[in-house]
């Protein structure tokens, strides 16, 4: 077959005005109505997702979910790599790198809020991640989890819209002994300082949404340590929890009135085991006076392109994550497409 040019010359132009078009199509809710949100779980731009894009095209990872993201007005995604040709590369074994398109890509795919506090975006240390951060807010995106000081990466991304006032936090808690303490770095605050913050924050704001990258690689259930920081979050005000990093699915916990997402598995990625292909976008309106209308959609990657699941896949990854938030205490009703939770 022949192989598509992902970095034309004229691309980065092109994006810009595709992006900025699909802006202007789409119709922003009615005031008052709360936000429409998705969250999917790690994305990589590089290895196998690379060369399925050379093979495919730039847009070809998420061009089967597009139309389904870009019906939510904020959607989330945990960004597995930096986007920079520059950097460093750090001491370790496994490095990740996406080409700085890759941003304009996401952002037409609907993509809003993308978390960098995961233990891949200093793999080229801290200038590619200041390019990282760059490039998004360029295609109008939220990088969470990090800035140009330490300060700035632990501060949470507040916005006001459609009546509701919302913090978002993103942090990867393990990253303590690996991320610089001075100059462009990640969020990498405990769940107990998290905390902390999050009481201060809830003063001023509606709801709390936290994105962790925790867990241990593929663990379909998660440990004593997570269950016991994401409800402290929860109890000190957060609202929602949104965890990954296992790379394959965990279980919805539904704990004093707060939901805890342990793990939303890939969304696009090039791992070979079952679990890793195997996913789900967690959507809810996010209202003043709390999440409602939690619905999940499950996903399966094929060939390093995310789609909505169907027949046998959707059966699987539906029962599994029934079973999985069954012995979190927590009810899922199998529907048409996706799962309820009353």
């Amino acid at each position: 077959m022949k192989k598509v040019s992902v970095f034309h010359g004229f691309w980065k132009f092109f994006l810009l005005l595709q992006f900025t078009f699909v802006s202007l199509w789409i119709t922003p809710a009615r005031a008052g109505d709360g936000m429409t949100f998705a969250a999917c779980g790690d994305i990589l731009p590089d290895r196998g997702i690379r060369r399925a894009m050379e093979i495919h095209g730039p847009s070809y990872p998420f061009s089967e979910i597009t139309p389904l993201l870009r019906s939510f007005e904020i959607v989330f995604g945990n960004l597995e790599a930096p986007l920079s040709n520059r950097g460093t590369e750090a001491d370790r074994p496994v490095l990740f790198r996406g080409d700085p398109l890759f941003a304009g890509e996401l952002a037409l795919a609907g993509f809003t809020f993308l978390s960098l506090a995961n233990n891949h975006a200093l793999d080229y240390g801290s200038l590619a991640l200041a390019d990282t951060i760059s490039v998004l807010r360029l295609y109008q995106m939220v990088p969470l989890g990090a800035g140009y000081t330490r300060e700035e990466a632990t501060l949470p991304y507040i916005m006001e819209k459609n009546g509701v006032r919302l913090a978002f936090f993103a942090s990867f808690p393990a990253g303590q002994d690996s991320s610089p303490a001075t100059g462009t770095t990640i969020n990498t605050l405990s769940p107990s300082t998290l905390a902390e913050q999050i009481q201060e924050v809830k003063k001023d704001v509606d709801i709390v949404v936290v994105s962790l990258h925790w867990g241990i690689e593929y663990s379909p259930r998660p440990s004593s340590k997570q269950k016991y920081g994401a409800r402290t979050l929860i109890e000190a005000g957060a609202d929602l929890i949104l965890g990954h990093h296992p790379h394959c699915m965990q279980g919805i916990e539904r704990y004093r009135g707060g939901y805890i997402v342990y793990s939303l598995g890939n969304c696009i990625f090039d791992g070979r085991r079952r679990e890793e292909k195997e996913a789900f976008l967690f959507t809810c309106t996010i209202a003043s006076s709390g999440i409602r209308n939690p619905y999940v959609i499950p996903l399966v990657i094929h060939d390093g392109q995310a789609r909505i699941a169907r027949g046998e896949d959707y059966t699987r990854i539906a029962d599994t994550l029934i079973s999985l938030s069954g012995e979190l205490g927590t009810l899922l009703v199998n529907g048409k497409d996706g799962l309820f939770l009353p």
